[in-house]
């Protein structure tokens, strides 16, 4: 079997039946899905690390491919990821996004990601489940699949780490639809506030844990559950998203900004990033 494709599936039962719809419609047919309901290959769960390595402990494929459970794959995704990945003889991989929406500035917002993350695939292996993570299983097995331990940022740690040993590209033929219910409900300016900080400290080798984000498994603090914690990964990107978006909208050092009346002005972006890391 050449793909085994592994989804984490917690608390997303309105979403997955799309994704799984979509792998149907696919026309590359050697893979196995490994998920915990719906009719695929069931393994124990947890959290995303957890659930990933379990998936990966049962599957049979050369190859790996994590998934979000609310993504859709594009016409051809799977062969074209595939393709892709033997012929530049990677290690590992992520894909590029295409949001699920009809809006302009989704679409731009997720062009200039996926343009950063092609920017500093070579200095900086970045990524995320929302992406579609592709690695070797003998690597991922190598490697020692995802931290466990870790409470945030899993998914980057794993790109990274598996980066040092083979070689990393974001694949530029396949685009996964990504939903962006997030951003429509959180807006804007919440996200780059809450969540600009975890990506800037990414790119400085800051590792994030999810109570610097206000979130904790006990002592007083809220609970955290895997669904808020897929939600918190989703912010992160959203960060991610943002933080591109002024880098390359900013090449004479300013970025643009609306206001709430809907005047557009520009910012320097030094102030941009200052803005984000108030309180």
């Amino acid at each position: 079997m050449i793909l085994s494709i592994i989804i984490p599936t917690y608390n997303e039962e309105e979403y997955l039946p799309l994704l799984l719809e979509s792998i149907k419609q696919q026309d590359f047919r050697d893979y196995e899905i490994i998920a915990e309901e719906y009719g695929c290959i069931v393994v124990e769960g947890g959290m995303p690390a957890v659930g990933r390595n379990n998936g990966a402990k049962v599957a049979k494929g050369e190859y790996l491919l994590f998934l979000d459970s609310d993504l859709k794959l594009t016409e051809d995704y799977l062969a074209k990821v595939i393709y892709e990945f033997k012929m530049e003889r990677l290690g590992i991989a992520i894909t590029q996004m295409k949001p699920l929406s009809k809006k302009t500035e989704d679409k731009i917002l997720h062009d200039l990601a996926n343009l950063f993350m092609i920017s500093v695939e070579k200095i900086k292996p970045h990524g995320a489940g929302c992406y579609g993570i592709i690695a070797k299983r003998e690597l991922h097995e190598c490697c020692g699949g995802f931290d466990e331990e870790l409470t945030f940022g899993e998914d980057t740690e794993y790109i990274e780490r598996l980066a040092k040993k083979e070689r990393f590209k974001v694949l530029r033929n396949a685009k996964i639809g990504v939903s962006t219910r997030r951003l429509e409900e959180e807006g804007l300016a919440t996200l780059a506030k809450q969540y600009g900080k975890s990506t800037v400290n990414d790119f400085l080798g800051i590792r994030t844990e999810a109570s610097d984000l206000n979130y904790g498994f006990d002592h007083g603090k809220e609970h955290i559950s895997k669904h808020k914690l897929d939600k918190m990964k989703k912010h992160h990107l959203l960060g991610v998203i943002l933080l591109c978006s002024g880098l390359f909208s900013c090449s004479s050092g300013v970025m643009y900004e609306k206001s709430v009346t809907g005047v557009i002005s520009t910012i320097p972006f030094y102030k941009f990033i200052q803005n984000m890391f108030k309180k």
